[in-house]
């Protein structure tokens, strides 16, 4: 088998490197969790640039530290015969600083290939398994008939769930198994949120997902986090449940990394619903990733839904 496998927020955490470029640079922060889309709003095209140039200079490349397990499972793949073929968004002059960073930390590799365009080089080696964060080359490999795998970020939990992409948590280690040890490995953890609003889907007259929130010590109500994949009639049926709580306000959000059209403002409610929920990671008193709906808790009282739940 011949495996292409991504570099950045693949075989290393990039997002801490590019988000203390833009904060040195610029004095903008970028929030990993709040990261729902694939380009960069906070930045300029001038000021991504300058950034991306910094985080992809020798210095930097040669400091990255792999996620845990990565380089036992890719030499583990190499090991049984198949075909590595490390693929990578940088400038062609990034190749040699790269190359000394993958022998660096004992990576084995067949090809290493520096280009944007990941998907041309892939088709033209026949790979038949691409590993990359980006939802882009995930929707182009799956497109041209490669199978793909990830680790969910934020920017890519919306092609995750829709092409059925084999996927692995961020903060989990590489774990070789059946299916080229990229499988989803979760810690799933249940918490009683508030229902502060809901976001419509992509079909008219449907609830996309709803937004949760929780009191945090001083008895104010945070967001930290939404929940979606409800089925088709949930979507519909939960229009009409939530109209009677609707507040007439609306909160904001990013648009779609699909869809720059599509408006991604959600509807507020009055914070009086409660929904047990599970999930499986937090950063900074936030769910990172997607929550799912368990039930609804009409037994529960919204002001028993406290932050420190996260802390369980």
């Amino acid at each position: 088998m011949k495996i292409a496998i991504d570099i950045d927020s693949t075989l290393h955490h990039y997002w801490d490197v590019l988000s203390e470029a833009a904060h040195a640079r610029f004095g903008i922060e970028l929030p990993y969790e709040e990261q729902y889309q694939w380009g960069i709003t906070r930045l300029k095209d001038e000021q991504l640039a300058c950034v991306i140039e910094a985080t992809h200079c020798e210095k930097a490349i040669l400091a990255a530290r792999p996620y845990p397990g990565a380089v036992e499972a890719v030499n583990r793949w190499a090991d049984g015969g198949h075909f590595i073929h490390i693929t990578s968004h940088r400038a062609e002059g990034c190749q040699e600083p790269t190359e000394r960073w993958l022998r660096d930390i004992g990576l084995h590799f067949d090809e290493l290939y520096c280009s944007y365009d990941k998907i041309a080089r892939c088709r033209e080696i026949g790979v038949d398994l691409l590993i990359d964060d980006s939802p882009v080359n995930i929707a182009a490999a799956v497109g041209h008939g490669i199978t793909v795998a990830t680790i969910t970020h934020p920017w890519n939990e919306d092609v995750v769930e829709e092409e059925g992409v084999i996927a692995k948590e961020a903060d989990a280690a590489y774990s070789p198994g059946e299916r080229v040890g990229m499988v989803k490995i979760k810690r799933v953890r249940t918490i009683d949120a508030i229902v502060l609003g809901w976001r419509p889907g992509k079909e008219e007259g449907t609830v996309g997902s709803i937004i949760l929130g929780l009191h945090d010590a001083d008895g104010r109500l945070r967001e930290v986090g939404h929940s979606s994949g409800f089925k088709a009639k949930e979507k519909r049926d939960l229009v009409g449940a939530l109209a009677p709580y609707e507040t007439g306000e609306r909160g904001t959000g990013e648009p779609s990394r699909w869809n720059s059209a599509r408006d991604l403002a959600w509807v507020k409610l009055r914070p009086e619903l409660v929904v047990e929920v599970t999930f499986d990671h937090v950063s900074d008193g936030r769910i990172r990733h997607g929550a799912k709906v368990q039930r609804w808790r009409e037994d529960k009282s919204p002001a028993e839904c406290t932050i420190d739940q996260l802390d369980s």
